[in-house]
């Protein structure tokens, strides 16, 4: 067996650096080397640090001087900057900034516009303004209409009648196993009704969410309009003060163009 193998057979006794003694468990922890070599880096860098300084503040021009001088100072010995206030942003920017945020608000506007469309492409929007959909079936006698049997006639199960949307035939149910050999829906058909009665629902949720933030984004362009037209010259009176969300309205005096 060679030397290395065996050195590597044997047992050797594994040296750790020692605690702190008893005697001085008052003063914490020991400190290990390398604790030690942490603190040693952080006290030479902050060394040379200060070396530079002193080197630098001993080249220093007396006469120096450049304007960033004049927004700046020192409090207890800390250099402090002065922040700009926002009265110097001049009139010309101040209108860019306010363009810039205005087309971004009117972008998200119609981003909101396009999705309520397609969502009101999809399902039936029931308003109280509008009455509901309603399918007129004219017969001859009086006869006919004590007769007159509306699931027979639209093809369809009885309890499906008060639907104005999705309403499917009685083959359709059939074919997809929708109803029993006595015409009334299975287990699985009352679960499909139930999904598609929680999709509506849902669906119609996000549109009113839509429906209503897409007005509060009109109502914000139209405060920045007229934020934009109070920037213009002309003289201007002012027929209506503001009233919640809504934007108070000035009529400009009629002038002439030269």
């Amino acid at each position: 067996m060679s030397s290395r193998a065996f050195r590597s057979v044997i047992h050797r006794r594994e040296h750790l650096e020692r605690h702190q003694p008893a005697a001085r468990a008052r003063f914490g922890l020991l400190e290990k080397k390398k604790d030690y070599i942490v603190r040693a880096k952080n006290f030479h860098t902050k060394e040379s640090r200060l070396k530079a300084l002193r080197v630098k503040a001993d080249n220093r021009n007396p006469d120096e001087f450049y304007f960033k001088m004049m927004n700046s100072k020192t409090k207890s010995g800390v250099h402090a900057a002065e922040v700009e206030r926002g009265g110097k942003v001049s009139g010309d920017m101040l209108q860019v900034l306010r363009t810039q945020d205005r087309a971004y608000v009117n972008v998200v506007k119609g981003a909101e516009d396009r999705k309520i469309e397609r969502l009101q492409s999809n399902l039936h929007v029931m308003s109280t303004s509008n009455p509901l959909n309603k399918h007129t079936v004219f017969l001859d006698s009086a006869k006919e209409v004590g007769t007159f049997d509306a699931a027979e006639y639209l093809g369809t199960d009885p309890a499906l009648l008060g639907r104005t949307f999705n309403r499917p035939r009685r083959a359709q149910l059939e074919e997809g196993g929708g109803v029993t050999e006595e015409g009334l829906p299975t287990k699985e058909g009352r679960k499909a009704a139930k999904r598609a009665r929680r999709e509506k629902e849902k669906s119609y949720a996000e549109l009113d969410a839509r429906m209503e933030r897409s007005e509060k984004l009109g109502k914000l362009a139209g405060h920045m309009e007229l934020k934009k037209a109070l920037l213009q010259k002309g003289r201007r009176t002012k027929v209506k003060e503001a009233d919640g969300d809504s934007p108070a309205v000035y009529v400009w005096k009629a002038e002439r163009k030269r």
